[in-house]
């Protein structure tokens, strides 16, 4: 045999790396595309935590007098447990509802005190604000959400000013 006609790669020689390399490919671009959902589903609740943190922060900065007033308006008033929510999209992202609930009431079991005295009542008020974001990660996934809750509750609880 001439060593100068072996100067190629045979057709099975082709076929067999080119088999390997698939073998080799293909679970490294499922790789990449199992990543990149898994970067797109952090982004969104990542902007879901954003959306929720902001909302809230805006109610709690009310504190709890203002936020008090404000709901008794659109109750009408009262010292009874009571709820108040909306559900509305966010301006901006679209794609993403956001759910705030805000629910009022007294201390279920206040300390032994005088119940008859009202200023007595009002140092056992609590105000529950909930803040719950819905979105979808792609046009046919399911719904997902998130939710964070936080309790105001009056100063005079904690004998602050």
């Amino acid at each position: 045999m001439n060593w100068f006609r072996r100067r190629g790669f045979t057709l099975n020689e082709i076929l067999v790396s080119i088999a390997l390399f698939s073998l080799l490919v293909i679970p490294i671009v499922k790789l990449l595309n199992f990543s990149s959902k898994g970067n797109l589903r952090t982004k969104m609740t990542i902007v879901a935590i954003g959306l929720a943190s902001s909302k809230m922060e805006q109610y709690k900065y009310m504190g709890f007098t203002k936020l008090k007033k404000e709901l008794d308006q659109k109750r009408g008033g009262g010292n009874n447990w009571w709820e108040f929510g909306e559900m509305s999209p966010v301006d901006g992202y679209r794609g993403f509802r956001r759910s705030v609930r805000i629910a009022y009431f007294p201390d279920p079991n206040p300390p032994i005190g005088d119940f008859t005295n009202p200023s007595s009542l009002e140092k056992w008020q609590r105000i529950q604000i909930s803040v719950e974001v819905f979105w979808k990660d792609r046009p046919n996934f399911p719904e997902r959400s998130m939710k964070i809750f936080s309790i105001i509750s009056n100063k005079k609880v904690f004998g602050l000013p």
